[in-house]
C-alpha cells in the first residue's frame, strides 16, 4: 500500500486524462472500494463524483483503476481455467451452443435467454444468496445501476444487456454488509479489478462466487440512449422501462417503455450503428473480448446453420447462445443446468463460435495494437500478448479516426439533424470502400433487415 499512499482521487483524473476522464468506463471500482464514500456514482454523465473532504488519501481507487493498468500476466498466471487452449479464447473447458429450456425466457432474452436462466437456476437450487445485475433506478427509470436480487421473478423481468454505462463493481461497497455467495453479470474490464482484488483477499469481492461475462465488443455512453429519446420524440420523464434489444422484429432495438403505455423505439440497426459515435475512449483500448477471466462467458450466436431451428409465430428465428465455460466450476454449473433441463446444450468448437464475430475479434484482439499506437492517452498494459502479424491495418488505422472524429461534438449534432438511416448508411458505405467481406453475423442480419429499418 505504502506506494499508494500520496495519492487521491484527484492525481487519479490527472493520470485518466484530466477532468474528462477519458480513460475511466465508469466501471464503479473506485466508488466500491472508497472506505469513506468521497466517490459517488453519477450515472447519466457515465463518471464517479469525488468529494475531496472525505478523501483519505488511501490510494486503493488509483491501485484497482483498470483505467490506468491490467496486468495481464499477473491475470493470466492466477487465474484458474480449463484445460483446454484457443489463442483468441484463451484458457477455457468447453463451448456450446445454447439457449433456455423456458421457451417465455428464451424469447424476451438478447440470445437464447441463457444468462437469465442460470441466474434463476442458480437462485432456486440456492447455489447462492443472491445475484447482482443492472436495475433501473427508482427514482429515474431511465437509468441503470447494479443491484443485489434475490427474487426470480425481478431476473426474469431484467433480461436483456442494457447497452449503456453502468458502474457493476461499485456493488462490492455493498456487499460489505452481507453474508453468503452471490453471482455477478459483468463486463471483461470490470472482472479485470475484480479478479485482481479476489487475488488480494479483498473479502467483499470474494463473495462473488460465480462470476458471469457478456461477450463485449464494446459498449455505449449514455447519450446513444439520449439521441434515441429525441429521434422518437420524449422525454427521460415519460420512461418507466428501457430495453436495448426489444423493439421491432428479431434480433430487436431500442424500446422505451411509456407512463402513458405506449412503446415506442428504434430498430437494432440503427441504434447498434451508434457504437461509432458514442464509444467510450477507453471501450476502444480494451484488449479483451470474450471475458477471458470469467467463470462463463455469454454472446449471441450468428451460426447460419441455426436460421432454420426454432421459429417463433411470425417466422422469425428465436435467439441462441454462444457460451464459453472457462473455469470447472463454470461447467460445473453448465452441466447441473442442462441436466434439470433449464438449458439447452450443444457441444461444439471454438471455431464455431469465432465463426458468429469474425469482425469483433479482428477489431478487438488485432485492431487494438493499431489504435493504442496511436493514443495519446492509454492504460498501461502488461503482458498483453501482441500477434505476430497485424492483419487489415489501413482498415484499422482509417477505422480509429472515424471513431474519434465520430465521437465530436460536432459529428453528433449533425447526426442529430440527418435521418435515422445516416448513420447506418455511412458504416456500410465505409465497408463496402473498404472491401469489407459479409460475414455469418451480417448474412444472419440481413434475414430481417428492412422490417428492421423501415418498421
Amino acid at each position: 500500500m505504502a506506494e499508494t499512499t500520496k495519492y487521491d482521487f484527484n492525481d487519479l483524473t490527472v493520470k485518466l486524462g484530466g477532468n474528462k476522464m477519458p480513460l475511466c468506463n465508469f466501471c464503479g471500482t473506485c466508488i466500491g472500494l472508497c472506505p469513506t464514500g468521497a466517490l459517488t456514482p453519477y450515472y447519466e454523465s457515465g463518471k464517479p463524483v469525488f468529494d475531496a473532504s472525505k478523501c483519505t488519501r488511501c490510494g486503493l481507487c488509483y491501485k484497482h483503476c483498470q483505467g490506468i493498468r491490467v496486468d495481464f500476466a499477473e491475470l493470466d498466471n492466477t487465474f484458474k481455467g480449463g484445460k483446454k487452449y484457443d489463442k483468441y479464447i484463451k484458457s477455457y473447458n468447453q463451448c456450446y451452443l445454447a439457449h433456455s429450456g423456458n421457451d417465455p425466457v428464451r424469447r424476451k432474452g438478447s440470445s437464447g435467454g441463457s444468462v437469465t436462466t442460470l441466474l434463476v437456476y442458480m437462485l432456486e437450487k440456492k447455489l447462492v444468496d443472491g445475484v447482482i445485475i443492472p436495475r433501473p433506478k427508482p427514482d429515474q427509470k431511465w437509468l441503470f445501476r447494479p443491484e443485489i436480487v434475490t427474487d426470480v421473478k425481478t431476473v426474469k423481468a431484467s433480461s436483456q444487456s442494457k447497452y449503456c454505462l453502468i458502474p457493476t463493481n461499485e456493488i462490492l461497497n455493498s456487499l460489505k454488509d452481507k453474508k453468503g455467495k452471490y453471482a455477478i453479470v459483468a463486463l471483461p474490464c470490470q472482472i479485470h479489478s475484480i479478479r485482481k482484488l479476489q487475488n488480494e483477499g479483498n473479502k467483499n469481492a470474494k463473495k462473488l462466487e460465480y462470476i458471469l461475462a457478456l461477450i463485449c465488443g464494446h459498449n455505449m455512453e449514455y447519450g446513444a440512449t439520449v439521441f434515441g429519446m429525441k429521434k422518437v420524440n420524449i422525454t427521460k420523464e415519460d420512461v418507466i422501462d428501457i430495453k436495448y434489444r426489444e423493439y421491432a422484429d428479431w434480433p430487436g432495438g431500442l424500446s422505451f417503455h411509456l407512463k402513458n403505455g405506449e412503446n415506442k423505439g428504434i430498430n437494432f440497426f440503427n441504434y447498434h450503428y451508434l457504437n461509432a459515435v458514442y464509444l467510450p475512449n477507453r471501450c476502444r483500448l480494451c484488449p479483451d473480448y470474450y471475458g477471458n477471466y470469467s467463470d462463463i462467458s455469454f454472446g449471441d450466436s450468428w451460426l447460419e446453420r441455426l436460421l432454420g431451428r426454432g421459429m417463433n409465430e411470425k417466422g422469425i428465428p428465436k435467439g441462441w447462445s454462444s457460451i464459453i465455460a472457462k473455469t470447472d466450476k463454470g461447467l460445473a454449473l453448465l452441466k447441473a443446468a442442462e441436466k434439470d433441463k433449464a438449458i439447452h446444450l450443444e457441444e461444439i468448437e471454438p471455431a464455431e463460435v469465432h465463426e458468429s464475430f469474425p469482425f469483433n475479434i479482428s477489431y478487438k484482439l488485432n485492431g487494438i495494437f493499431i489504435r493504442l499506437k496511436f493514443a495519446l492517452k492509454k492504460p498501461e498494459y502488461i503482458g498483453l500478448e501482441k500477434p505476430e502479424k497485424l492483419d487489415r491495418y489501413l482498415y484499422h488505422f482509417i477505422y480509429n479516426i472515424i471513431l474519434v472524429s465520430g465521437s465530436s461534438k460536432v459529428f453528433r449534432f449533425l447526426l442529430m439533424l440527418m435521418p435515422l438511416n445516416f448513420n447506418l448508411f455511412l458504416i456500410k458505405n465505409f465497408k463496402k470502400l473498404m472491401g469489407y467481406k459479409p460475414n455469418a453475423r451480417d448474412h444472419i442480419l440481413k434475414y430481417n433487415e428492412k422490417s428492421n429499418i423501415f418498421k
